[in-house]
């Protein structure tokens, strides 16, 4: 209602909608809509309520809003629509950039809550109440069908969603706030989420205390000068702290900005930020380059494609403080800089972006080892764009008028020689001036990452590191989008040479491009056509065009940057088939491209649609930004896929690990070494600030031979020969007796047999028999045989899937390794010739490796060949007892009487090549030789067997692992050993399980299993236990009141009686929890199977004094006798 003037009107120009569908050739009747452009359509709540004179009402002039000073009972809203065009026609470059930037922080700052929780608690309390009703209803109708209990169970559970959906909220609220709580430290903050953030945390907490990212500065003797040094790598020798240290620096000086703001901000919680903050800076410099090329529509799709790419975000996301928003951010600076100065007329402006340019090449070496990629592109890029300059002005070289050539030679000179000069110093200064000269002519470096034995036999860690691992051509087109976004940025490339008349014919043949390229993916799949042949196809456009563009003289393409982006594009293409990681360097080519390819077509098509229909260019442009930005979710969604990363980014540590690495920090010295695989080496020296034997950044030393085998022998008194070898210096006692022996597969072999005994002497008379003189050996012993520090070692869930690379390197076989380093490109009888003198071989057996070795066809067979792939082939396996025999749930029969182990399978009776079981006195390794059951893949099984949790346990893995080491801490409780004693064992509710084991270097009483001794009647029963037992119950007078004797009141039973003359019915009850007088369940703890005793319990402890039980006030006596404990009898 519009009463008393106090209802405001809303007035819309009409005419402004009507203009807007005008294009260019409405103008002339412009003058025929003034009168329309000048009236104003009030509407009110209640007709003709409240008129005024004509002219009275708001009207929208000149691009503001004017009050009429007449009109006091009515307010007016009025929408000038050319208002807003010219406020989006003046600003639209920084909303078009506003956009993306935006994108790319949300999207980054969606794991802040740990939104995975949601569905986790979802899930948890969903699969209980399904449990109860499926438990009811099992009750109710246990013969009905499993298809129609589901039923019965999801309706039932909709049902009570219904009417219990409030409580059920809020049980999912408690339950998603526990499992954040197992993800926070103590002050509510989430732990870092991933591995390599903790490295440079480490470093930059240094700085921040230190002054400087060492734990220590050490003197150089050669110049007198102090270096930083680590102390916690490579434990206990330590290295100088690696120079490219720009990363910790900038975290440290982060913090300390944002501490200003926040004082309550710790170190790690601001790393958190530095990830969201320098991808948000990528995001300007990616517009700015592609604008230049394709508009401001084509570096907002660009700008877009780099705040979504899947690939780019997983490494940028909240948390996520490794360098890679550096390595991504630096080369697009570097580019855009490079580019700008190529463009500016002004000279003093050229040399200024070049020099800048160059600063950031030198800040780029600091941040990352292959920094030199970008720098080699743009130099190429720079000759091929000087060529193309005398291919495209040849008539005028002909002719010998050079001035126009003249001067866009020396334009590009200026820039490249302020470029490389600024780059050389900077580099220089920043690292070194060979640096400088080195890393831009080593650019196939990383080639040599996947080769499988190093030149020195020791193997190649690498080539099993997750993020080196080659990348097929289907992985690389998937992670920037799929085949279709790939082909627009082929296609990016076709437009960027395309002239800046924007010639139809160019329209034309971008679109028989696409539709060349859609054509190949339909033909060929990229994996079956092998690099050589994919490149060829999927460039040929982009060849073809750039032949067009030389022989039609077309000047006004840009070579430059096309040259640029196909070398950047392919080059590291190229650069993920050797290792996946380097994805991540496509994602700014691919987004150059990609955003090129629609901001040229949106030019082109806004062009024709224009002219052709006579539509707006707003609206055409409007129209086409959101047919082109379907791109991002059809066919395949990216910024969906990012969503779900985003969501789902679950952090490696939480707190069970926070809790293992505080137990071994509260109960160490500080010189106390950690052992385990190299993963997670960079959370134990953060959070636990113990040195580690070694980790991510020195995963490819020796040690991971020594580690590995740590783990996979069953020898314990190898596994702590290693571990005191490698605490007292590392892999240094190899390097001492290579010195001397010269010769790798033996001196590794002498130091097996070395570092097993335990007494000094006695190594050092394996030593002297191989010929080393006393003073020798002393230097080898003294890495051998010192006085090792504290040391520990981690078992953690996570190895078990790792399983196959550790056992691999563990496994390393020396002697193949050199076959393979030496003598597969040897003639027959010189490489022979060689294996049987130098191994001792015979000459079959050296002819059979021979002609093995050179059937091998690929470093991956070789890889394959020196040593296996041994892993677990199962998880724990329960096991159900029929008499003597064993039935397990993984297929393995055991007889437990004579050991023998087996599988019944349509071929026959198969035995495991090993059958390892836990015995009183530690484990028992059974070999089989003939009728071995293998796997698919040919890998011979071994299977372990012990009691756990009140049955047995099988496990099946690869025969070598069977009774091992890392079987035994984690899977066994250590079961059989005595140099290693129970830290802490630690489990969280997201699954993560860790052992914390303390070495005891002159090792003490064994450790058994639980169940074994309640198995073999040495068990004492405790709390928690359940214990089966039978008993006789009488007071003082000896009359008897109760028994587990079935009858024993009409057959007179009395306390002399023994069990085992009557049919009994044991009584069960789980000590500790209450459910027996006390006194009873006293006398119960501590005695074991098959024992018997008699107590006398006095009221107080029976049925007390004061109650009106028959019992009370009385003393009782038992006769007891345990027949079972957890199971075990």
């Amino acid at each position: 209602m519009a009463d008393d003037g106090d209802e405001e009107e809303l007035s819309i120009d009409f005419s402004k909608l009507l203009s807007i569908f005008s294009g260019k050739k409405k103008k002339k009747k412009s003058s025929k809509l003034s009168k329309l452009r000048n009236t104003t359509i009030t509407a009110h709540s209640e007709e003709h309520e409240g008129e005024e004179p004509e002219g009275a009402s708001e009207r929208i002039a000149g691009g503001r809003l004017h009050k009429h000073k007449k009109r006091k009972a009515h307010d007016e809203v009025s929408i000038d629509f050319k208002a807003i065009g010219q406020f989006l026609l003046k600003y639209k470059t920084v909303i078009l950039l506003l956009i993306p930037l935006i994108l790319c922080v949300y999207l980054r700052m969606i794991p802040a809550d740990a939104p995975y929780t949601e569905e986790w608690a979802r899930t948890s309390v969903a699969d209980y109440y399904k449990s109860q009703i499926r438990a009811q209803i099992n009750e109710q109708y246990p013969n009905l069908p499993d298809a129609n209990k589901n039923a019965l169970v999801e309706e039932e559970f909709q049902r009570l969603q219904k009417g219990q959906g409030q409580t059920m909220d809020q049980q999912i609220k408690q339950t998603a706030d526990y499992y954040r709580s197992v993800l926070q430290d103590e002050n509510g903050n989430y732990y870092m989420p991933d591995i390599d953030p903790y490295y440079w945390f480490r470093y930059a907490k240094n700085i921040l205390e230190h002054g400087h990212p060492g734990d220590i500065l050490k003197v150089n003797p050669a110049d007198g000068k102090t270096y930083p040094y680590d102390n916690h790598q490579l434990a206990p020798l330590g290295r100088p702290v690696s120079s490219d240290m720009f990363h910790s620096y900038f975290l440290a000086n982060f913090y300390r900005v944002i501490h200003i703001f926040n004082s309550n901000l710790d170190l790690m919680r601001s790393m958190f930020y530095y990830p969201v903050l320098i991808s948000a800076l990528s995001i300007i410099p990616i517009f700015f380059i592609t604008r230049r090329i394709a508009g401001d529509i084509g570096g907002f799709l660009a700008a877009t494609m780099v705040a979504i790419n899947p690939s780019l975000l997983g490494r940028t996301l909240l948390g996520h403080a490794d360098s890679d928003a550096f390595v991504v951010f630096f080369p697009i600076m570097i580019t855009w800089l490079f580019f700008e100065a190529l463009e500016t007329r002004k000279t003093w402006v050229r040399i200024a972006l070049s020099a800048l340019a160059g600063l950031f090449t030198g800040l780029y070496s600091l941040a990352w080892s292959g920094w030199s990629y970008i720098y080699d592109f743009l130099l190429i890029s720079a000759l091929i764009y000087a060529a193309g300059v005398l291919v495209l002005y040849r008539d005028r070289l002909i002719a010998g008028r050079f001035k126009a050539i003249k001067r866009r030679i020396l334009h590009l000179a200026t820039v490249v020689l302020a470029f490389v000069a600024s780059s050389g110093v900077f580099v220089s200064i920043f690292r070194d001036t060979y640096t400088f000269i080195r890393n831009p002519i080593q650019l196939l470096g990383f080639t040599q990452l996947k080769v499988p034995v190093r030149p020195n036999l020791w193997p190649n860690v690498l080539t099993t590191v997750a993020e080196l691992n080659p990348g097929s051509l289907d992985q690389i087109i998937n992670s920037v989008g799929g085949q279709f976004l790939f082909s627009i940025a082929i296609v990016g490339i076709v437009a960027i040479l395309t002239s800046e008349e924007r010639k139809e014919r160019d329209f034309w043949f971008i679109i028989a491009s696409l539709f060349y390229l859609g054509l190949a993916q339909a033909v060929f799949k990229p994996n079956e056509l092998g690099l050589v042949n994919f490149f060829a196809i999927y460039t040929l456009p982009v060849i073809v065009k750039a032949i067009l563009v030389l022989k039609d003289k077309e000047r006004g393409t840009d070579i430059k940057a096309a040259a640029l982006i196909t070398m950047w594009f392919m080059g590291t293409v190229y650069a993920s088939t050797k290792g996946i990681r380097f994805t991540v360097l496509l994602v700014p080519a691919f987004s150059i491209a990609f955003g090129s390819a629609l901001g040229v077509t949106h030019s082109y098509v806004s062009n024709i649609v224009s002219r052709e229909l006579n539509i707006n260019r707003w609206l055409t442009t409007a129209l086409l930004i959101f047919l082109l930005s379907l791109a991002f979710f059809f066919p395949r969604n990216i910024y969906r896929d990012s969503v779900n990363i985003a969501a789902n980014d679950v952090p490696i540590v939480n707190d069970a690990w926070y809790n293992a690495l505080t137990k071994i920090r509260e109960n160490s010295s500080e010189d106390a070494i950690i052992s385990s695989w190299w993963d997670f080496g960079h959370h134990f020296k953060a959070l636990a600030d113990r040195p580690v034997t070694f980790d991510g950044t020195t995963q490819d030393y020796p040690q991971a031979h020594w580690i590995g085998r740590m783990l996979v022998t069953s020898d314990e008194d190898q596994a702590v020969g290693i571990l005191r070898m490698l605490d007292c210096g590392g892999n240094t006692a190899f390097d001492e007796l290579e010195r001397i022996v010269n010769d790798t597969p033996k001196s590794v072999k002498i130091l097996y047999q070395v570092i097993e005994p335990h007494e000094r002497e006695a190594a050092k008379a394996v030593l002297n028999r191989n010929g080393l003189t006393d003073e020798q050996a002393d230097k080898v012993l003294q890495y051998t045989h010192c006085k090792p520090p504290e040391a520990f070692v981690i078992a953690s869930d996570d190895m078990i899937s790792k399983s196959g690379v550790w056992a691999h390197f563990g496994s390393w076989d020396f002697e193949r390794a050199a076959i393979w380093q030496f003598l597969r490109n040897k003639p027959e009888d010189e490489a022979i010739a060689y294996m049987v003198e130098r191994f001792n071989y015979s000459r079959e057996h050296a002819e059979d490796m021979y002609y093995q070795v050179k059937a091998i066809k690929s470093d991956g067979e070789a890889n394959t060949w020196v040593a296996p792939w041994p892993s677990y082939a199962s998880g724990l396996s329960s096991c159900t007892k029929t008499g003597d025999i064993l039935s397990c749930g993984n297929g393995v029969v055991v007889n437990l009487t004579t050991q023998d182990a087996y599988f019944d399978t349509p071929q026959g009776r198969l035995r495991p090549r090993v059958y390892a079981y836990a015995t009183k006195d530690g484990m028992s390794l059974r070999e089989y030789n003939e009728s071995v059951l293998t796997t698919q893949d040919g890998r011979e099984l071994g299977v372990t067997l012990f009691p756990k949790d009140g049955t047995y346990q099988s496990l099946l893995s690869s025969y070598q692992l069977a009774g091992g080491m890392f079987t035994r801490m984690f899977y066994m409780e250590g079961h059989g050993l005595r140099h290693f004693k129970l830290l802490g064992h630690e489990r969280s509710a997201v699954g993560t399980e860790v052992y914390v084991w303390r070495v005891d270097w002159e090792g003490s009483e064994m450790n058994t299993l639980p169940d074994l001794l309640k198995m073999s009647g040495a068990w004492k029963a405790a709390d928690g236990d359940s214990v089966s037992l039978n008993y006789i119950g009488y007071l003082d007078n000896g009359t008897v009141f109760d028994s587990t004797i079935k009858g024993w009141s009409p057959l007179g039973v009395t306390k002399d009686n023994n069990f085992e003359d009557f049919e009994y019915e044991p009584f069960s009850f789980r000590l500790g929890e209450g459910r027996v007088i006390p006194g009873f369940e006293d006398a119960v703890r501590g005695m074991m199977v098959n024992e018997t005793k008699n107590v006398r319990i006095p009221p107080e402890e029976a049925y007390g004094v004061d109650t009106q039980h028959p019992l009370s006030n009385q003393t009782l006596n038992f006769k007891i006798s345990v027949v079972a404990i957890d199971g075990f009898d």
